[in-house]
Protein backbone atom coordinates (compact mmCIF):
# COMPACT_ATOMS: atom_id res chain seq x y z
CA UNK A 1 0.00 0.00 0.00
CA UNK A 2 1.75 3.54 -0.14
CA UNK A 3 2.02 5.93 2.30
CA UNK A 4 -0.34 7.89 4.00
CA UNK A 5 -1.16 11.29 2.10
CA UNK A 6 1.12 10.71 -0.88
CA UNK A 7 -0.41 10.91 -4.05
CA UNK A 8 -0.47 8.00 -6.64
CA UNK A 9 -1.52 7.39 -10.03
CA UNK A 10 -5.51 6.21 -10.49
CA UNK A 11 -4.11 3.52 -12.51
CA UNK A 12 -2.18 2.06 -10.23
CA UNK A 13 -4.89 2.86 -6.75
CA UNK A 14 -6.81 0.19 -9.97
CA UNK A 15 -4.57 -2.55 -9.58
CA UNK A 16 -4.07 -1.95 -5.49
CA UNK A 17 -7.80 -2.07 -4.76
CA UNK A 18 -8.00 -4.78 -7.35
CA UNK A 19 -6.28 -7.40 -5.10
CA UNK A 20 -7.45 -5.75 -1.94
CA UNK A 21 -11.14 -6.72 -3.11
CA UNK A 22 -11.12 -8.59 -6.52
CA UNK A 23 -14.79 -8.94 -6.52
CA UNK A 24 -16.27 -6.15 -5.68
CA UNK A 25 -18.06 -4.86 -8.07
CA UNK A 26 -16.39 -1.25 -9.62
CA UNK A 27 -18.56 -0.50 -12.73
CA UNK A 28 -21.90 -1.30 -13.33
CA UNK A 29 -23.43 -0.20 -17.12
CA UNK A 30 -26.94 0.16 -17.96
CA UNK A 31 -27.88 0.69 -21.45
CA UNK A 32 -30.62 2.53 -22.48
CA UNK A 33 -33.67 0.03 -21.73
CA UNK A 34 -31.45 -0.60 -17.90
CA UNK A 35 -29.74 -3.85 -18.38
CA UNK A 36 -26.98 -3.89 -16.65
CA UNK A 37 -23.49 -5.31 -17.04
CA UNK A 38 -21.09 -5.74 -14.11
CA UNK A 39 -17.27 -6.05 -13.97
CA UNK A 40 -15.26 -6.58 -10.78
CA UNK A 41 -12.40 -4.80 -9.56
CA UNK A 42 -10.46 -7.17 -10.56
CA UNK A 43 -11.95 -7.62 -14.01
CA UNK A 44 -12.00 -3.78 -14.72
CA UNK A 45 -8.16 -4.22 -13.82
CA UNK A 46 -7.71 -6.97 -16.18
CA UNK A 47 -9.21 -6.05 -19.52
CA UNK A 48 -7.69 -1.99 -18.73
CA UNK A 49 -4.01 -3.88 -19.05
CA UNK A 50 -4.88 -5.86 -21.39
CA UNK A 51 -6.49 -2.98 -23.79
CA UNK A 52 -3.27 -0.98 -23.00
CA UNK A 53 -0.77 -3.25 -24.17
CA UNK A 54 -2.90 -3.70 -27.33
CA UNK A 55 -2.98 0.17 -27.54
CA UNK A 56 0.40 0.00 -27.51
CA UNK A 57 1.02 -2.33 -30.66
CA UNK A 58 -0.69 0.94 -32.70
CA UNK A 59 1.79 3.40 -31.00
CA UNK A 60 0.29 4.71 -27.83
CA UNK A 61 2.73 6.45 -25.89
CA UNK A 62 3.80 8.71 -23.46
CA UNK A 63 4.12 11.71 -26.00
CA UNK A 64 0.67 11.04 -26.80
CA UNK A 65 -3.00 12.27 -27.14
CA UNK A 66 -5.86 9.37 -26.77
CA UNK A 67 -8.80 10.75 -28.39
CA UNK A 68 -11.49 8.38 -26.91
CA UNK A 69 -14.84 8.70 -29.59
CA UNK A 70 -17.13 6.59 -27.84
CA UNK A 71 -20.66 6.81 -26.19
CA UNK A 72 -20.91 6.29 -22.68
CA UNK A 73 -19.63 2.58 -22.14
CA UNK A 74 -17.61 0.38 -19.85
CA UNK A 75 -15.02 0.54 -22.84
CA UNK A 76 -14.79 4.55 -22.08
CA UNK A 77 -13.56 3.77 -18.69
CA UNK A 78 -11.23 1.09 -19.73
CA UNK A 79 -9.62 2.84 -22.48
CA UNK A 80 -8.83 5.84 -20.38
CA UNK A 81 -7.32 3.44 -17.80
CA UNK A 82 -5.04 1.95 -20.31
CA UNK A 83 -4.20 5.27 -21.80
CA UNK A 84 -2.69 6.41 -18.69
CA UNK A 85 -1.21 3.05 -18.18
CA UNK A 86 1.23 4.47 -21.07
CA UNK A 87 1.44 7.81 -19.50
CA UNK A 88 -0.99 9.46 -22.21
CA UNK A 89 -2.96 12.58 -22.05
CA UNK A 90 -6.71 11.58 -23.26
CA UNK A 91 -9.32 13.03 -24.05
CA UNK A 92 -12.99 11.89 -24.33
CA UNK A 93 -14.93 13.18 -27.28
CA UNK A 94 -18.29 13.22 -28.42
CA UNK A 95 -18.70 10.31 -31.10
CA UNK A 96 -22.21 12.63 -32.43
CA UNK A 97 -19.96 16.00 -33.07
CA UNK A 98 -20.64 17.27 -36.54
CA UNK A 99 -17.63 16.37 -39.08
CA UNK A 100 -16.74 20.00 -39.47
CA UNK A 101 -16.94 20.73 -35.22
CA UNK A 102 -14.97 17.12 -34.69
CA UNK A 103 -12.31 18.66 -37.41
CA UNK A 104 -12.13 22.18 -35.41
CA UNK A 105 -11.54 20.14 -32.41
CA UNK A 106 -8.90 17.71 -33.88
CA UNK A 107 -7.27 21.09 -35.66
CA UNK A 108 -6.92 22.64 -31.66
CA UNK A 109 -5.92 19.33 -30.52
CA UNK A 110 -2.57 19.48 -33.24
CA UNK A 111 -1.40 22.21 -31.25
CA UNK A 112 -0.40 20.31 -28.81
CA UNK A 113 2.33 18.82 -30.96
CA UNK A 114 1.22 15.17 -29.76
CA UNK A 115 0.68 12.09 -31.57
CA UNK A 116 -3.23 11.72 -32.21
CA UNK A 117 -4.60 8.45 -31.21
CA UNK A 118 -8.30 8.26 -31.89
CA UNK A 119 -10.64 5.26 -30.73
CA UNK A 120 -13.84 5.32 -32.46
CA UNK A 121 -16.78 2.95 -32.75
CA UNK A 122 -16.84 2.62 -36.64
CA UNK A 123 -15.52 6.01 -37.28
CA UNK A 124 -13.46 6.55 -40.63
CA UNK A 125 -11.38 8.55 -38.78
CA UNK A 126 -10.40 6.24 -35.98
CA UNK A 127 -7.16 4.52 -35.93
CA UNK A 128 -8.77 1.50 -34.19
CA UNK A 129 -12.26 0.18 -34.03
CA UNK A 130 -13.09 -0.47 -30.51
CA UNK A 131 -14.61 -3.89 -30.84
CA UNK A 132 -11.47 -4.47 -33.04
CA UNK A 133 -9.14 -3.28 -30.20
CA UNK A 134 -10.91 -5.29 -27.47
CA UNK A 135 -10.92 -8.52 -29.67
CA UNK A 136 -7.07 -8.49 -29.93
CA UNK A 137 -6.67 -7.24 -26.50
CA UNK A 138 -8.24 -10.92 -25.43
CA UNK A 139 -4.72 -12.80 -26.39
CA UNK A 140 -2.46 -10.42 -24.33
CA UNK A 141 -1.28 -10.50 -20.60
CA UNK A 142 -2.84 -8.90 -17.82
CA UNK A 143 0.85 -8.09 -16.33
CA UNK A 144 0.51 -4.49 -14.95
CA UNK A 145 2.61 -2.05 -17.22
CA UNK A 146 5.51 -0.22 -15.23
CA UNK A 147 3.39 2.54 -13.77
CA UNK A 148 4.12 6.04 -15.48
CA UNK A 149 2.43 9.44 -14.16
CA UNK A 150 0.69 11.23 -17.13
CA UNK A 151 1.08 14.66 -17.37
CA UNK A 152 -1.07 16.25 -18.40
CA UNK A 153 -3.54 13.02 -17.92
CA UNK A 154 -6.68 15.05 -19.28
CA UNK A 155 -7.63 17.23 -21.54
CA UNK A 156 -11.95 18.13 -22.19
CA UNK A 157 -12.99 19.26 -25.17
CA UNK A 158 -15.54 22.76 -25.30
CA UNK A 159 -17.31 25.13 -27.10
CA UNK A 160 -18.49 27.70 -24.68
CA UNK A 161 -21.17 29.89 -25.24
CA UNK A 162 -19.49 31.41 -28.50
CA UNK A 163 -19.74 28.06 -30.47
CA UNK A 164 -15.89 28.05 -30.92
CA UNK A 165 -14.24 24.66 -29.73
CA UNK A 166 -11.49 24.56 -27.55
CA UNK A 167 -9.63 21.87 -25.95
CA UNK A 168 -9.11 22.90 -21.89
CA UNK A 169 -6.06 20.99 -20.66
CA UNK A 170 -5.54 19.96 -16.77
CA UNK A 171 -1.95 20.10 -16.54
CA UNK A 172 -1.39 19.26 -13.24
CA UNK A 173 -0.28 15.52 -12.83
CA UNK A 174 -2.67 13.31 -12.91
CA UNK A 175 -2.40 12.04 -9.55
CA UNK A 176 -4.48 11.64 -5.98
CA UNK A 177 -3.96 11.21 -2.60
CA UNK A 178 -5.72 8.27 -1.54
CA UNK A 179 -7.64 7.93 1.07
CA UNK A 180 -7.33 11.21 2.48
CA UNK A 181 -8.63 13.26 5.16
CA UNK A 182 -12.34 14.27 4.34
CA UNK A 183 -11.62 17.79 3.40
CA UNK A 184 -11.29 19.64 -0.04
CA UNK A 185 -13.77 19.36 -2.95
CA UNK A 186 -14.36 15.81 -2.28
CA UNK A 187 -15.31 16.42 1.23
CA UNK A 188 -17.00 19.73 1.39
CA UNK A 189 -19.44 18.05 -1.25
CA UNK A 190 -20.75 15.06 1.17
CA UNK A 191 -18.80 12.84 -0.59
CA UNK A 192 -17.01 9.60 1.70
CA UNK A 193 -15.03 6.67 0.70
CA UNK A 194 -17.04 3.58 -0.94
CA UNK A 195 -19.84 5.29 -2.36
CA UNK A 196 -22.24 4.07 -5.10
CA UNK A 197 -22.28 6.97 -7.43
CA UNK A 198 -24.60 7.41 -10.73
CA UNK A 199 -23.21 8.57 -13.54
CA UNK A 200 -25.44 9.55 -16.49
CA UNK A 201 -24.06 12.65 -18.21
CA UNK A 202 -21.68 12.09 -21.14
CA UNK A 203 -17.74 11.16 -20.06
CA UNK A 204 -16.97 13.75 -22.65
CA UNK A 205 -18.13 16.60 -20.06
CA UNK A 206 -15.67 17.53 -16.65
CA UNK A 207 -18.50 16.45 -14.14
CA UNK A 208 -19.68 13.36 -15.36
CA UNK A 209 -15.82 12.03 -16.20
CA UNK A 210 -14.15 13.44 -13.25
CA UNK A 211 -16.80 11.46 -11.27
CA UNK A 212 -16.30 8.13 -12.39
CA UNK A 213 -12.77 8.42 -12.03
CA UNK A 214 -12.76 10.23 -8.46
CA UNK A 215 -15.48 7.45 -7.26
CA UNK A 216 -13.24 4.22 -8.39
CA UNK A 217 -10.13 6.24 -6.98
CA UNK A 218 -11.87 6.12 -3.70
CA UNK A 219 -12.84 3.00 -3.45
CA UNK A 220 -16.17 3.41 -4.91
CA UNK A 221 -18.43 1.62 -7.66
CA UNK A 222 -19.73 3.62 -10.47
CA UNK A 223 -23.07 2.98 -12.10
CA UNK A 224 -22.92 4.22 -15.61
CA UNK A 225 -26.09 4.96 -17.86
CA UNK A 226 -25.91 4.69 -21.57
CA UNK A 227 -27.63 8.00 -21.85
CA UNK A 228 -29.67 10.26 -19.73
CA UNK A 229 -33.38 9.28 -18.61
CA UNK A 230 -35.30 10.42 -16.12
CA UNK A 231 -37.05 7.42 -15.30
CA UNK A 232 -34.55 4.74 -15.37
CA UNK A 233 -32.35 7.49 -13.39
CA UNK A 234 -34.78 7.10 -10.44
CA UNK A 235 -35.08 3.51 -10.91
CA UNK A 236 -31.19 3.22 -10.82
CA UNK A 237 -30.93 5.49 -7.71
CA UNK A 238 -33.30 2.72 -5.75
CA UNK A 239 -32.21 -0.52 -7.52
CA UNK A 240 -28.55 0.13 -6.74
CA UNK A 241 -29.05 2.14 -3.41
CA UNK A 242 -27.37 5.01 -4.78
CA UNK A 243 -25.56 7.06 -2.65
CA UNK A 244 -23.97 10.06 -4.71
CA UNK A 245 -24.80 11.38 -7.62
CA UNK A 246 -23.27 14.80 -9.69
CA UNK A 247 -25.61 16.36 -12.60
CA UNK A 248 -26.58 19.55 -14.02
CA UNK A 249 -30.07 21.28 -13.29
CA UNK A 250 -31.85 20.71 -16.84
CA UNK A 251 -31.54 16.94 -15.42
CA UNK A 252 -32.50 17.48 -11.94
CA UNK A 253 -35.19 19.31 -13.54
CA UNK A 254 -36.18 16.18 -15.42
CA UNK A 255 -36.41 13.63 -12.42
CA UNK A 256 -37.97 15.97 -10.30
CA UNK A 257 -41.33 15.86 -13.02
CA UNK A 258 -40.63 12.26 -13.41
CA UNK A 259 -40.61 11.76 -9.66
CA UNK A 260 -43.65 13.68 -9.49
CA UNK A 261 -45.50 11.14 -11.40
CA UNK A 262 -43.75 8.19 -10.14
CA UNK A 263 -42.35 8.79 -6.73
CA UNK A 264 -39.29 6.21 -5.89
CA UNK A 265 -37.19 5.23 -2.64
CA UNK A 266 -34.26 7.97 -2.93
CA UNK A 267 -33.19 7.40 0.81
CA UNK A 268 -30.02 6.26 -0.12
CA UNK A 269 -28.52 9.35 -1.42
CA UNK A 270 -26.24 10.94 0.74
CA UNK A 271 -24.71 13.86 -2.18
CA UNK A 272 -26.82 15.13 -4.65
CA UNK A 273 -24.42 17.35 -6.46
CA UNK A 274 -24.96 20.12 -8.62
CA UNK A 275 -23.08 22.46 -11.21
CA UNK A 276 -22.76 23.81 -14.60
CA UNK A 277 -25.38 26.30 -14.92
CA UNK A 278 -27.80 28.16 -12.72
CA UNK A 279 -30.39 26.52 -10.99
CA UNK A 280 -33.84 28.15 -10.43
CA UNK A 281 -35.02 28.18 -6.77
CA UNK A 282 -37.99 27.17 -6.92
CA UNK A 283 -36.34 23.58 -8.58
CA UNK A 284 -33.59 23.81 -5.85
CA UNK A 285 -36.56 23.78 -2.96
CA UNK A 286 -37.77 21.19 -4.59
CA UNK A 287 -34.84 19.14 -4.50
CA UNK A 288 -33.77 20.06 -1.02
CA UNK A 289 -38.19 18.41 -0.14
CA UNK A 290 -36.80 15.15 -1.96
CA UNK A 291 -33.62 14.90 0.09
CA UNK A 292 -33.12 17.19 2.72
CA UNK A 293 -31.11 20.03 2.70
CA UNK A 294 -28.19 18.73 4.41
CA UNK A 295 -27.68 16.15 1.54
CA UNK A 296 -27.90 18.83 -1.67
CA UNK A 297 -25.06 20.33 -2.75
CA UNK A 298 -24.14 23.12 -5.07
CA UNK A 299 -20.24 24.11 -6.77
CA UNK A 300 -19.73 26.62 -8.82
CA UNK A 301 -16.42 26.27 -10.58
CA UNK A 302 -15.22 25.48 -14.00
CA UNK A 303 -13.44 23.09 -16.35
CA UNK A 304 -10.39 25.05 -15.74
CA UNK A 305 -9.86 24.67 -11.91
CA UNK A 306 -8.95 27.76 -11.12
CA UNK A 307 -11.13 27.49 -7.59
CA UNK A 308 -14.44 26.48 -6.51
CA UNK A 309 -16.84 27.30 -4.10
CA UNK A 310 -19.72 25.13 -2.56
CA UNK A 311 -23.16 25.47 -0.63
CA UNK A 312 -25.02 23.17 1.19
CA UNK A 313 -28.81 23.38 0.80
CA UNK A 314 -29.25 24.31 4.88
CA UNK A 315 -26.64 26.94 4.03
CA UNK A 316 -28.70 27.59 1.07
CA UNK A 317 -32.23 28.21 2.69
CA UNK A 318 -30.23 31.10 4.62
CA UNK A 319 -28.79 32.63 1.58
CA UNK A 320 -31.19 31.80 -0.90
CA UNK A 321 -29.65 32.09 -4.94
CA UNK A 322 -25.85 32.26 -3.83
CA UNK A 323 -23.38 29.39 -5.02
CA UNK A 324 -21.60 30.17 -1.98
CA UNK A 325 -18.42 32.13 -0.27
CA UNK A 326 -14.88 31.42 -0.85
CA UNK A 327 -13.39 28.60 1.63
CA UNK A 328 -10.68 27.20 -0.35
CA UNK A 329 -11.46 30.19 -2.97
CA UNK A 330 -10.88 33.75 -3.15
CA UNK A 331 -13.38 34.93 -5.20
CA UNK A 332 -13.08 38.98 -6.70
CA UNK A 333 -15.66 40.54 -8.76
CA UNK A 334 -13.84 43.29 -11.26
CA UNK A 335 -15.44 45.88 -13.79
CA UNK A 336 -14.41 45.86 -17.31
CA UNK A 337 -10.92 48.23 -16.87
CA UNK A 338 -9.71 45.18 -13.97
CA UNK A 339 -10.88 47.47 -10.96
CA UNK A 340 -12.69 46.13 -7.77
CA UNK A 341 -16.41 46.67 -7.62
CA UNK A 342 -17.89 47.55 -4.38
CA UNK A 343 -20.25 44.81 -2.69
CA UNK A 344 -23.72 43.99 -4.40
CA UNK A 345 -22.20 45.39 -7.49
CA UNK A 346 -22.52 43.18 -10.88
CA UNK A 347 -19.47 42.94 -12.64
CA UNK A 348 -17.04 39.85 -14.17
CA UNK A 349 -16.15 36.84 -11.56
CA UNK A 350 -12.74 36.36 -10.95
CA UNK A 351 -11.31 33.09 -9.02
CA UNK A 352 -7.82 32.01 -7.35
CA UNK A 353 -7.13 28.84 -5.23
CA UNK A 354 -6.39 30.31 -1.20
CA UNK A 355 -2.53 30.32 -0.31
CA UNK A 356 -2.15 25.86 0.54
CA UNK A 357 -5.44 25.22 -0.66
CA UNK A 358 -3.54 21.97 -2.29
CA UNK A 359 -5.46 22.45 -5.95
CA UNK A 360 -2.60 24.50 -7.57
CA UNK A 361 -0.20 23.25 -9.59
CA UNK A 362 3.64 22.99 -9.12
CA UNK A 363 5.13 26.10 -8.34
CA UNK A 364 5.79 28.07 -11.99
CA UNK A 365 3.50 25.70 -13.86
CA UNK A 366 0.16 26.70 -14.88
CA UNK A 367 -2.86 24.68 -13.99
CA UNK A 368 -4.74 24.69 -17.20
CA UNK A 369 -3.88 25.95 -20.90
CA UNK A 370 -6.01 25.81 -24.29
CA UNK A 371 -5.33 24.22 -27.33
CA UNK A 372 -7.24 25.97 -29.95
CA UNK A 373 -7.67 29.23 -28.00
CA UNK A 374 -5.91 32.99 -25.93
CA UNK A 375 -5.97 31.75 -22.39
CA UNK A 376 -8.64 32.79 -20.14
CA UNK A 377 -8.68 36.33 -18.77
CA UNK A 378 -6.21 36.57 -15.60
CA UNK A 379 -5.91 39.37 -12.97
CA UNK A 380 -2.28 40.61 -12.14
CA UNK A 381 -2.67 39.22 -9.21
CA UNK A 382 -3.49 35.52 -10.19
CA UNK A 383 -7.43 36.03 -10.27
CA UNK A 384 -8.77 33.63 -13.84
CA UNK A 385 -12.16 34.59 -14.86
CA UNK A 386 -13.93 32.20 -17.66
CA UNK A 387 -16.65 35.14 -18.44
CA UNK A 388 -19.06 34.72 -15.77
CA UNK A 389 -21.17 37.65 -13.87
CA UNK A 390 -22.14 38.26 -10.86
CA UNK A 391 -21.98 40.14 -7.17
CA UNK A 392 -20.93 39.26 -3.87
CA UNK A 393 -23.28 40.33 -0.47
CA UNK A 394 -22.00 42.22 2.44
CA UNK A 395 -21.41 38.62 4.17
CA UNK A 396 -19.26 37.39 1.16
CA UNK A 397 -21.36 34.89 -0.50
CA UNK A 398 -21.16 35.04 -4.53
CA UNK A 399 -24.37 35.30 -6.69
CA UNK A 400 -24.13 34.15 -10.57
CA UNK A 401 -25.91 36.60 -12.69
CA UNK A 402 -24.99 34.86 -15.73
CA UNK A 403 -22.62 34.54 -18.94
CA UNK A 404 -21.04 37.77 -20.29
CA UNK A 405 -22.06 36.80 -23.80
CA UNK A 406 -25.77 35.90 -22.97
CA UNK A 407 -26.46 39.40 -21.35
CA UNK A 408 -29.34 40.94 -23.12
CA UNK A 409 -28.99 45.14 -23.09
CA UNK A 410 -32.71 46.15 -23.62
CA UNK A 411 -33.83 49.37 -23.58
CA UNK A 412 -30.56 50.41 -22.30
CA UNK A 413 -31.38 47.76 -18.83
CA UNK A 414 -29.36 45.07 -18.10
CA UNK A 415 -31.25 41.61 -18.56
CA UNK A 416 -29.72 38.41 -17.55
CA UNK A 417 -31.71 35.50 -19.42
CA UNK A 418 -30.77 32.22 -16.40
CA UNK A 419 -32.95 34.92 -14.73
CA UNK A 420 -36.12 35.08 -16.44
CA UNK A 421 -35.65 31.17 -17.73
CA UNK A 422 -35.62 30.32 -13.88
CA UNK A 423 -39.17 32.54 -13.76
CA UNK A 424 -40.29 30.90 -16.72
CA UNK A 425 -39.82 27.21 -15.76
CA UNK A 426 -41.34 27.12 -12.79
CA UNK A 427 -44.76 28.02 -14.79
CA UNK A 428 -46.61 24.21 -14.80
CA UNK A 429 -46.90 24.12 -18.50
CA UNK A 430 -43.16 25.09 -19.64
CA UNK A 431 -41.21 22.01 -20.69
CA UNK A 432 -37.83 23.78 -21.17
CA UNK A 433 -37.24 27.59 -22.06
CA UNK A 434 -34.41 29.16 -23.39
CA UNK A 435 -34.27 33.40 -23.27
CA UNK A 436 -32.34 35.17 -25.71
CA UNK A 437 -32.12 38.64 -27.34
CA UNK A 438 -33.11 39.08 -30.79
CA UNK A 439 -32.63 42.90 -32.19
CA UNK A 440 -35.56 45.71 -32.22
CA UNK A 441 -35.93 48.75 -33.14
CA UNK A 442 -37.47 50.61 -29.85
CA UNK A 443 -35.49 48.31 -27.76
CA UNK A 444 -32.25 47.29 -29.41
CA UNK A 445 -32.15 43.86 -28.24
CA UNK A 446 -35.47 42.28 -27.52
CA UNK A 447 -36.27 39.94 -24.53
CA UNK A 448 -37.56 36.55 -26.69
CA UNK A 449 -38.62 33.48 -24.85
CA UNK A 450 -38.24 30.15 -26.81
CA UNK A 451 -40.75 27.86 -24.88
CA UNK A 452 -40.66 23.70 -25.34
CA UNK A 453 -44.69 23.40 -23.72
CA UNK A 454 -44.50 19.96 -21.36
CA UNK A 455 -47.53 18.90 -23.08
CA UNK A 456 -46.90 18.71 -26.71
CA UNK A 457 -50.20 18.65 -27.68
CA UNK A 458 -50.22 22.15 -27.06
CA UNK A 459 -48.50 22.73 -30.49
CA UNK A 460 -51.12 21.78 -32.29
CA UNK A 461 -53.68 24.56 -30.41
CA UNK A 462 -53.29 27.74 -30.79
CA UNK A 463 -50.67 29.29 -28.61
CA UNK A 464 -51.82 32.96 -27.97
CA UNK A 465 -53.33 31.82 -24.56
CA UNK A 466 -50.12 30.48 -23.40
CA UNK A 467 -48.23 33.00 -24.29
CA UNK A 468 -50.73 35.57 -21.84
CA UNK A 469 -50.15 33.32 -19.54
CA UNK A 470 -46.94 33.10 -19.39
CA UNK A 471 -46.48 36.62 -19.67
CA UNK A 472 -48.61 37.29 -16.53
CA UNK A 473 -46.53 35.02 -14.65
CA UNK A 474 -43.55 36.62 -15.66
CA UNK A 475 -44.49 40.41 -14.56
CA UNK A 476 -45.70 38.58 -11.33
CA UNK A 477 -41.99 38.03 -10.51
CA UNK A 478 -39.78 39.87 -12.43
CA UNK A 479 -39.79 43.95 -13.66
CA UNK A 480 -41.87 44.76 -16.51
CA UNK A 481 -38.74 45.50 -18.89
CA UNK A 482 -37.34 41.98 -18.52
CA UNK A 483 -40.67 39.89 -18.91
CA UNK A 484 -39.98 38.38 -22.06
CA UNK A 485 -41.71 40.68 -25.59
CA UNK A 486 -41.91 37.91 -27.87
CA UNK A 487 -42.43 33.99 -27.39
CA UNK A 488 -41.83 31.30 -29.51
CA UNK A 489 -43.21 27.85 -29.37
CA UNK A 490 -40.93 24.67 -30.11
CA UNK A 491 -41.14 21.05 -29.93
CA UNK A 492 -37.84 20.60 -28.60
CA UNK A 493 -35.09 22.37 -27.65
CA UNK A 494 -31.65 21.64 -29.31
CA UNK A 495 -29.99 21.17 -25.57
CA UNK A 496 -26.74 18.93 -25.61
CA UNK A 497 -26.54 15.63 -23.47
CA UNK A 498 -25.40 17.42 -20.50
CA UNK A 499 -28.22 20.12 -21.14
CA UNK A 500 -26.20 22.98 -22.43
CA UNK A 501 -27.55 25.28 -24.84
CA UNK A 502 -25.41 27.78 -27.15
CA UNK A 503 -28.16 30.83 -27.00
CA UNK A 504 -25.83 32.89 -28.83
CA UNK A 505 -26.22 30.11 -31.94
CA UNK A 506 -30.24 30.35 -31.27
CA UNK A 507 -30.19 34.49 -31.51
CA UNK A 508 -28.34 34.56 -34.13
CA UNK A 509 -30.85 32.49 -36.31
CA UNK A 510 -33.59 34.94 -35.25
CA UNK A 511 -32.02 37.57 -36.08
CA UNK A 512 -31.76 36.74 -39.42
CA UNK A 513 -35.11 35.05 -39.68
CA UNK A 514 -37.39 37.18 -37.62
CA UNK A 515 -41.10 35.84 -39.36
CA UNK A 516 -41.86 33.56 -36.68
CA UNK A 517 -41.01 35.00 -33.16
CA UNK A 518 -44.33 35.39 -32.10
CA UNK A 519 -46.54 38.51 -30.99
CA UNK A 520 -45.58 40.79 -28.96
CA UNK A 521 -46.55 40.96 -25.69
CA UNK A 522 -47.74 43.86 -24.08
Amino acid sequence: MPEDNLPITHTRRLIELAQEDADRPALITLDSQGKERVLSRRALASESIRAARALGEIGLDEQSLLVLSLPNCAEHVILSFAGWMHGACVLPLSPSLPPIERAHVLKAAGESGRKIVMIGQSDDEADSDVGELFARSLALSDEPLPDVVPHPGRAIASGGSTGMPKIIVDMRPNVSVADPPRKGIVGITGRRPGQTALVFGPLYHTLSYGTVFSTLFDRGCVVLMARFDAAIALDAIERFRVAALATVPAHLLRMARAFDECPRDLSSLESVYHSGAVCAPWLKRRWIELVGPTKLYEGFGSTEAVGMLVIRGDEWLEHAGSVGRGVITDVSILDEQGEELRRGEVGEIFLRWKQGAGYTSTPGEESYCYWGAESARTSEDGFVSVGDLGWLDDDGYLFVADRRLDMIISGGANVFPAEVESALSEHPEVGDVVVVGVPDEEWGKRVHAIVQPRDPEALSRSTDALAGALDRHCRDRLSSFKAPKTYEFVHALPRTEVGKIRRSQLAAARSENRSNLGAPQT
